[in-house]
C-alpha cells in the first residue's frame, strides 16, 4: 500500500511540474524520467511501480489510456499546493534573514512544506563497485544522522569524494542523474544563474534560441548535524550532466526584446546531423501517411519547432512537435533528441523517442493508409478536399512563414500587432485572452499576406540585405500603414524577426525609411467582377458527392436530424457520431454514416435537393445584392474563391458557407461548405468588411 504524506506530495508536485509542465500530456517513460532526475523510485513511496504511484497522486495527476497499453500523465494546477510552495519560499527566505537570531522567530501553525521522500537502501540505484567501496567506507567512519522532517524541503547531500577522477571525466549520456549540488546560501545580487558549458564557448543572445539553462534556486537546508565540508571538484573540462531547461514563453518577455538563444551545437538538418536509428524511424513509417517523406518532415517540422520557440526539455534532451496529431487529436506527437557523447559517424546528435517510445516496444500499433491526423495549418484548409493517397503534400503558408524568420513565439508576436492595430476581433470562438494559440484569425491573416507578398514580389529587400519588410495591410488607430521588419540571421533561417513598425516612426521605422525605397504596398487580390460576385449567366454546380463523403461534419446537426428522419439506422449512426470521444473515432463514425446515406438513395437524394436549393437561394440573393458573396483568399492554391450563405433551417439566418470556385471555362464549382468562423477568416484577408451574413458580431 502506497504511504505518501502531505509533503511528499507536495515535493512530486513540484519535481513534476518543473520537468513535464503543467498541461501537457507525458508519456510513461517521461515520467519516470523525471522522477530518477530527483533520484527517487515508486518504491520509496512503498508503490509497485509508476503507474501505481501516479494513481495515488489524482489531486494533481491526470492519467489517460490508449489502445496498446500506453499510459500518458497530465499535470494539473493545484492552487493548495501552489500556495504552500510560494509560502515555503517565503518563509526559507524569512529564516535565511534571520540566521543566527533564533529569538527572532515567531512561532505558528505549522504549514504544508515540500518533504522529499527517504531514500530506501533496498531500492537504491546501482554503483560501481570503487564507489559503493568508498561510500561504504565513508558510513563507517562517520555514520550519517537520521534525516528528520525538517520544516524545509529535504534534500539529499551529495558525496563527491565517492567519485574518482575517470568517472569525473566520464560523460554521463543518459541525462537521467542529477547534477550534484552542494547546499549554499545564494547570492544576493541575482535569483537567477546563468550556465554556461565547459567545453562550448557561450554565444550572444540572438533570436533564434528558445530554450534557457537555468538553475533552481536552492532553498538553504536547515539541519542540527555536523556541517560537513565539500571537496571542491576537478576544474578539467568535462562535459557536465544536463541542467533542467525552461520551456521560454516569449510573450513574457518586455516588448522589443529577442528571443533567448539555445546551446550552439543544436543540429540543423536532420539528414546531416542527426543520427537516425532504423527502429525508431520505423514508428513514424507506422504511424504517418503513406505518401510523408520522413526526413524532409522532420527537417520541415524541427526546424519551424526553432523559430516559433516550442523546444522543450534539457540541454542533452530536446522535444519538439511535429505536425501531426495522436490519434485522440489532443496534442501533437513529439519527437525526442538526444546528444550522445561519442559521435556516431560525425553525428553528436540521435533521434532517441517518438511519443517516448524508442522503437523497442509496441506501444504504437499500426495506422490506416491516411496515417495520424493533421494539426490546425489554417482555416483555408477547410477549401481544399482531402489530398489523394500518393500526392504530394500540399504547402503551409504558416510552416512557410515560420521557416522565412526567426520569430519566437506566436501569442507574443501575434499579441504585439493586435495591441498596434486598429481593434478587431482576432479569435476564434473557444480562444480567450486566457488561452494559449489565441489571435487564431490574426495569426491566418498574417501567414496569408506574407504568402501572397511573397508570390506578387511586395516582400521589400534592402540593396545590402540589412533589412526587409512587407506591409501587412492593417493600420493603426490613427490610419498608420504597419509594416513587418525583419533582419538578417545566420543559419539555415536566413531572417529574424525584428518588430512591427510605421514608416518614420521610431528606430526601426527609421530603418524602414531609410533602407527600403519605395516602401512596399499591400498585396492585391482583386482585378474582375467575378472575383467580387459571381457571374449572370454561369452554371454553378455543387460536388455534392464531395460533401457527403468528406464534409458530412460541417453541416448543422438539425439539418441532419431532418433528412435522416424517418430511418431509424441512420438515426442511430448519427447520434453514434456524437458518443465518441477521440477526433480519429468521430471520423471513423461520420465515414460510416456518409457510407450508410449513400447506400439509401432516396436519403442521398433528399440530401443533395437541400443543398441545392439552399446554393439556389443564395444565388438570387447574388442577384439582388453583388455585397452578398464574400471573396475569400486560398493561399494555397493562390486563387480567390466566393463565399456564399448556406440557409439550411432557418432562411434568414446562414449555418455555413458554400465556397465556390471559378474554373476555367468560367462555370463555378461548389467545392466545400465551412464554418463561418472559417469563412470569415479567410474572407478577412481580402477586407475587413464582409456582408452582413458573415460579420465579426454574428459569427464570432
Amino acid at each position: 500500500m502506497a504511504h505518501i504524506s502531505a509533503g511528499n506530495s507536495i515535493y512530486l508536485y513540484r519535481l513534476l511540474k518543473n520537468e513535464l509542465g503543467v498541461g501537457h500530456q507525458a508519456s510513461l517513460t517521461r515520467v519516470e524520467e523525471a522522477l530518477a532526475s530527483d533520484q527517487i523510485a515508486p518504491e520509496d513511496l512503498d508503490c509497485t511501480d509508476t503507474t501505481e504511484l501516479l494513481e495515488n497522486l489524482s489531486e494533481f495527476i491526470r492519467i489517460t489510456r490508449f489502445k496498446g497499453g500506453r499510459i500518458f500523465a497530465t499535470v494539473v494546477a493545484n492552487a493548495e499546493y501552489d500556495t504552500a510552495l510560494e509560502k515555503s519560499e517565503s518563509s526559507s527566505e524569512d529564516k535565511a534573514a534571520k540566521k543566527g537570531k533564533p529569538w527572532k522567530r515567531a512561532r505558528g501553525a505549522k504549514a504544508l512544506k515540500p518533504v522529499r521522500p527517504r531514500h530506501k537502501a533496498t531500492h537504491a540505484t546501482k554503483t560501481e563497485p570503487s564507489e559503493t567501496s568508498q561510500e561504504s567506507n565513508t558510513e563507517t567512519t562517520a555514520p550519517a544522522p537520521e534525516q528528520q522532517e525538517s520544516d524545509e524541503p529535504e534534500i539529499e547531500q551529495p558525496s563527491h569524494t565517492a567519485l574518482t577522477l575517470k568517472e569525473l571525466l566520464a560523460v554521463d549520456t543518459d541525462d537521467t542523474q542529477e547534477e550534484p549540488a552542494a547546499p549554499s546560501e545564494e547570492p544576493e545580487s541575482s535569483p537567477e544563474t546563468s550556465f554556461t558549458p565547459s567545453e562550448e564557448p557561450t554565444s550572444e543572445i540572438s533570436a533564434e534560441e528558445t530554450i534557457i539553462s537555468t538553475e533552481e534556486p536552492v532553498s538553504e537546508v536547515v539541519s542540527t548535524s555536523v556541517e560537513q565540508p565539500v571537496p571542491e571538484v576537478p576544474t578539467a573540462p568535462v562535459e557536465e550532466p544536463a541542467k533542467p531547461a525552461v520551456y521560454l514563453d516569449v510573450h513574457s518577455s518586455p516588448a522589443g526584446t529577442p528571443p533567448v538563444q539555445l546551446q550552439s551545437d543544436l543540429p540543423q538538418f536532420f539528414s546531416t546531423d542527426v543520427h537516425c536509428k532504423d527502429a525508431t524511424l520505423a514508428l513514424l513509417y507506422r504511424v504517418l501517411p503513406l505518401n510523408e517523406d520522413i526526413m524532409a518532415l522532420l527537417d520541415e517540422d524541427w526546424r519551424v519547432a526553432r523559430s516559433t520557440g516550442m523546444l522543450s526539455g534539457t540541454r542533452s534532451k530536446v522535444t519538439f512537435p511535429l505536425r501531426y496529431l495522436r490519434e485522440d487529436g489532443s496534442a501533437p506527437v513529439e519527437v525526442t533528441l538526444r546528444r550522445t557523447a561519442r559521435p556516431v559517424a560525425g553525428k553528436r546528435w540521435s533521434l532517441a523517442y517518438i511519443d517516448g517510445d524508442d522503437g523497442t516496444g509496441g506501444t504504437h500499433e499500426a495506422i490506416g493508409l491516411e496515417g495520424l491526423p493533421n494539426s490546425d495549418d489554417g482555416a483555408w484548409t477547410d477549401f481544399a478536399p482531402l489530398q489523394p493517397l500518393g500526392s504530394p503534400a500540399a504547402p503551409s503558408p504558416v510552416r512557410e512563414f515560420a521557416q522565412f524568420a526567426i520569430i519566437g513565439s506566436w501569442d507574443a508576436l501575434l499579441g504585439r500587432l493586435a495591441a498596434m492595430v486598429a481593434p478587431e476581433r482576432w479569435n476564434y470562438p473557444g480562444q480567450t485572452a486566457s488561452t494559449s494559440g489565441r489571435y487564431g484569425i490574426l495569426r491566418d491573416y498574417l501567414c496569408a499576406t506574407f504568402h501572397r507578398a511573397q508570390l506578387s514580389g511586395a516582400l521589400g529587400v534592402a540593396p545590402d540585405k540589412s533589412l526587409a519588410a512587407f506591409n501587412t495591410g492593417l493600420l493603426t488607430p490613427f490610419g498608420t500603414d504597419v509594416y513587418a521588419c525583419f533582419e538578417p540571421h545566420a543559419g539555415d533561417i536566413a531572417w529574424q524577426f525584428a518588430g512591427f513598425a510605421c514608416v518614420g516612426s521610431g528606430e526601426l521605422g527609421m530603418r524602414l525609411a531609410a533602407s527600403l525605397d519605395p516602401v512596399p504596398l499591400p498585396p492585391t487580390y482583386l482585378s474582375t467582377l467575378s472575383d467580387v460576385c459571381p457571374e449572370q449567366g454561369k452554371l454553378v454546380v455543387i460536388d455534392s458527392e464531395r460533401i457527403v463523403n468528406e464534409q458530412l461534419g460541417r453541416l448543422p446537426r438539425a439539418f441532419l436530424n431532418e433528412q435522416l428522419e424517418g430511418n431509424s439506422s441512420l438515426t442511430e449512426l448519427l447520434i453514434n457520431t456524437e458518443k465518441v470521444s477521440s477526433e480519429q473515432e468521430r471520423t471513423k463514425a461520420l465515414h460510416t454514416l456518409s457510407h450508410a446515406i449513400k447506400s439509401d438513395p432516396g436519403t442521398y437524394r433528399r440530401l443533395v435537393h437541400a443543398l441545392d436549393d439552399a446554393c439556389n437561394a443564395a444565388l438570387l440573393r447574388c442577384r439582388v445584392s453583388y455585397r452578398t458573396a464574400a471573396p475569400a483568399y486560398d493561399p494555397i492554391r493562390n486563387v480567390i474563391c466566393l463565399l456564399l450563405p448556406i440557409c439550411l433551417i432557418d432562411d434568414k439566418n446562414a449555418d455555413c458557407a458554400l465556397v465556390l470556385i471559378r474554373q476555367p471555362s468560367g462555370n463555378y464549382q461548389g467545392v466545400s461548405v465551412i464554418s463561418l468562423a472559417k469563412a470569415y477568416a479567410c474572407a478577412r484577408v481580402i477586407s475587413a468588411e464582409q456582408p452582413a451574413w458573415l460579420s465579426p458580431e454574428k459569427v464570432l
